[in-house]
């Protein structure tokens, strides 16, 4: 895929919007899977360039004192199992011993057509190697997603030659 897109778009015609508060736990490392009560389920009216927003609170909890490395929370997002722009890499969320910070980011989905549509985010724990200090669990709360649906700008085709100069010309005029 292309570093650089950009795509042109016009108002904003649908919004979706899911927030839950309810604790997940998450025990590194782990496998990438879908973020549990973070799934929207929309339907498209007409071709859109999708804006998607996620925030979260993450934190550390450990069952030992003086543990105090935490791991990453890596997390992606997909549209009907395709991973959305950037993509390169995944966004990661340190999870602080005990304390609770929330990050948000951006994706975008240049061109998503009318119809059916699910966007999930997708949640790995990390732990960087085996250091005695290792918190052992993530903590994700307060989570936020907000799809933003916009109508993608159509180029007009020129009709300036067929109805021009040309097509005078052939007539004999």
């Amino acid at each position: 895929m292309a570093g650089l897109q950009i795509t042109s778009a016009g108002k904003v015609e649908q919004v979706f919007a899911l927030t839950n508060t309810d604790p997940v736990t998450i025990v590194p490392p782990g496998n990438p899977t879908p973020l549990p009560g973070t799934t929207i389920t929309l339907h498209l009216d007409v071709s859109s360039l999708l804006v998607i927003s996620f925030d979260a609170r993450v934190f550390g909890l450990t069952s030992t004192v003086g543990k105090t490395y935490g791991p990453f929370l890596a997390l992606q997002c997909q549209v009907d199992g395709v991973f959305c722009a950037p993509n390169a890499n995944s966004i990661e969320q340190y999870a602080l011993p005990g304390l609770g910070h929330g990050q948000s980011f951006t994706w975008v989905v240049h061109h998503a057509k009318a119809g059916n549509h699910a966007v999930e985010i997708i949640a790995t724990g990390i732990n960087f190697g085996f250091a005695p200090g290792l918190i052992e669990e993530i903590v994700v709360t307060n989570r936020t997603l907000v799809v933003l649906a916009a109508r993608i700008k159509r180029k007009r085709k020129s009709t300036r030659f067929s109805r021009g100069f040309f097509s005078q010309a052939k007539s004999g005029r």
